[in-house]
């Protein structure tokens, strides 16, 4: 990959980029996109005597033709923001009812107590039908009925009702299995009928990621992802920073040369595990576990963009500064991804999987004077992060209502650099268990009436001007081969 990212004089655009991932569903082309940009940034109805605040361009990143870039009217010569969206929906056709039993067979089967408590309901209800139906059939079968005109007509009237609805009710429970569970279904299980359309869906974000990091345009790139789209997302980061972590477009440093500011995150990074370890011996429960870490945590997230900069600084390609999800079922990865808790930890000490913060390296002879580390000094005098180490410069915020059962906190999983935000609003619909999981995107217009929308805004943080030096700015846009400055 080449390292264009990189101006060669200073320049005083700032644009960044924000790559929106749908969930699981039948999703259409730039519904999730639409709906996030109205959250991001408020009402998108413009009156007709006023500019648009948006203009929806075609995406020349992705090369779809159904893809568009919604680019938001710059309110000062600083700061510009683009927002695309990953589409996978389409390559998730073909589903069927069997590609469930992987999942039905990992939740389902399983002891309730093996279970994450936000899955239990699921269990509860699944067992629940099935005991019902046949202890039903056994009563049937032990008491029978008396054969009177009565009881007759009742049974024709019951066998009609069931004629009716019973096909009705597997079609409703095939709908919601292939079109929704089927997707989370395919994505978790590794077994080779699902290996292709894994490798394209992942594929293809790595791609889109990748050509936002080489088109020269882009001073930041955010990533937001919803639901199953999370684990996607998750997968893209890594594998995208194994591509670039050794990467440098000078072939020694010139500024920042003693990467004081990656060693004072590896310290704070220590602390941060070291206080996260003691809870985790504690037996402590996710809020007091929360509490414990928050100051940790704040220096820790609020180091991360010293840290991010100093790299650029550096040559390192690298743009992602934050990674947002929505509803994630990462909150259950000791179920999906591992056998428990403790198995996922081990995945993650061995670098298969990424934490927040994450593992230490165990070669003691790139140690940093004793100080906890996740670099190494290459032949060159840079200092390189290793390969699972993404979340070392991006930043981790987790959103989710209490009453999704899909979702929950990350940081018992993967870390407590996460940022969990539980969501508490008074929409009725953010309420109902399910449904609450469609409701992320639906409140943009609502900003005055729902504070968790300020939260998720100022997550964002769109206004990168106020930590984003001017020599990471992004070059001007040629105005020869395109116009893209929103202005007339």
């Amino acid at each position: 990959m080449e390292t264009t990212c990189i101006p060669k004089d200073k320049a005083k655009h700032i644009r960044q980029a924000v790559v929106v991932i749908h969930g699981m569903g039948e999703q259409r082309p730039n519904d999730t996109l639409n709906a996030f940009v109205e959250l991001a940034i408020g009402n998108t109805q413009t009156p007709s005597d006023q500019d648009p605040i948006i203009f929806s361009r075609p995406d020349k990143v992705s090369n779809k033709y159904d893809s568009r870039r919604i680019q938001l009217r710059e309110t000062d010569q600083n700061n510009q923001t683009e927002f695309y969206e990953y589409h996978w929906a389409h390559l998730m056709e073909g589903s069927k009812v069997a590609h469930l039993w992987p999942l039905v067979k990992l939740v389902m089967l399983k002891p309730f107590w093996c279970l994450p408590l936000r899955l239990l309901p699921f269990w509860f209800m699944f067992w629940l039908l099935i005991m019902s139906s046949l202890y039903g059939a056994y009563i049937m079968w032990q008491t029978g009925a008396e054969l009177n005109l009565p009881n007759l007509l009742g049974a024709i009237g019951l066998s009609g009702i069931a004629v009716a609805l019973i096909p009705q009710a597997f079609k409703a429970i095939n709908y919601f299995g292939t079109s929704y569970l089927a997707d989370v279904a395919r994505y978790v299980d590794s077994r080779p009928t699902n290996q292709k359309v894994r490798d394209k869906i992942r594929s293809e974000l790595v791609e889109l990621l990748c050509g936002l990091h080489q088109s020269g345009r882009y001073s930041r790139v955010i990533v937001v992802a919803h639901s199953l789209g999370s684990f996607i997302a998750y997968d893209a980061i890594s594998y995208l920073w194994a591509r670039i972590n050794k990467l440098h477009a000078t072939a020694t440093p010139t500024e920042n040369p003693k990467y004081e500011q990656l060693k004072k995150l590896e310290q704070l990074g220590g602390m941060l595990s070291e206080c996260e370890e003691e809870c985790h011996k504690a037996k402590a429960n996710f809020q007091i576990a929360k509490h414990k870490t928050k100051e940790p945590r704040e220096k820790y997230r609020a180091q991360q963009r010293e840290a991010w900069v100093e790299k650029r600084l550096s040559g390192n390609p690298w743009l992602i500064t934050d990674f947002l999800t929505f509803g994630s079922p990462l909150a259950h990865a000791q179920t999906l991804l591992a056998t428990d808790r403790a198995s996922l930890r081990r995945k993650q000490d061995k670098f298969e999987l990424s934490r927040c913060p994450p593992s230490r390296e165990p070669f003691a002879n790139n140690q940093w004077n004793g100080d906890t580390w996740y670099s190494w000094e290459n032949s060159k005098g840079h200092r390189v992060l290793y390969h699972a180490a993404p979340f070392a410069l991006v930043r981790w915020s987790n959103f989710w209502f209490p009453t999704d059962w899909f979702a929950g906190p990350l940081a018992p999983n993967f870390g407590y650099g996460i940022e969990d935000h539980e969501l508490k609003s008074d929409p009725c619909a953010n309420k109902i268990p399910l449904l609450s999981h469609t409701q992320y995107f639906s409140h943009g217009a609502n900003d005055k009436t729902l504070p968790f929308v300020e939260t998720i805004r100022n997550t964002l943080n769109l206004n990168a001007n106020s930590w984003l030096p001017d020599t990471l700015g992004s070059p001007q846009p040629d105005p020869i081969t395109q116009d893209d400055t929103g202005k007339k």
